[in-house]
Order: structure tokens, then sequence, then C-alpha cells
């Protein structure tokens, strides 16, 4: 029970800083007509919901695929994986 629990604070903490990255990236985001938002994370697996025109957006590859992700693994320790839901 000890280990589910460290992995959920972990995750928070994950979560928390996550977050505030996100914060920072989002004008440019919304500048475009787009978003993201956090929608889990699990064993150091982010998963990120791109919104807006982002969504749809064949530049969104590379502006999620790159420039965020870089943006949180730099900012954020305890990322392994980042996933994005483009629908």
């Amino acid at each position: 029970m000890e280990k589910k629990n460290k992995i959920k604070s972990v995750d928070e903490k994950i979560f928390k800083k996550a977050e505030k990255v996100l914060e920072k990236i989002r004008p440019f985001l919304q500048g475009h007509g787009g978003d993201a938002e956090i929608e889990s994370v699990k064993n150091g697996e982010l998963r990120i919901k791109i919104k807006g025109h982002c969504a749809g957006c064949e530049l969104s590859k590379f502006t999620f695929g790159v420039t965020v992700d870089k943006m949180l693994k730099e900012n954020v320790s305890g990322i392994k994986n980042i996933f994005y839901n483009n629908s």
C-alpha cells in the first residue's frame, strides 16, 4: 500500500509542476486558437489533450512533439513519457 501512495504522491508533484509549465505555454497556444490540458499522470506518464485549432493543425505535431515536450521534460523531473490526445 505504501508504494501506491508513493507513486500517487510523485504523480501529483509531476501534475502540479507540469501544470505550471503549461500555464506559461498557454498564451502561445491560445493565440493560435488552441489550448492543452493535462488529462492524467500515472507512473510518470503524462497525458495531454490538445484542444481547439491545435487539435486539427498539422503543425501541432511539431509544436507539441518538440517544443512542449522539451519544455516539460526540462522543467519537470519524473516525466518518463508524454502522450497527446489529438481528438
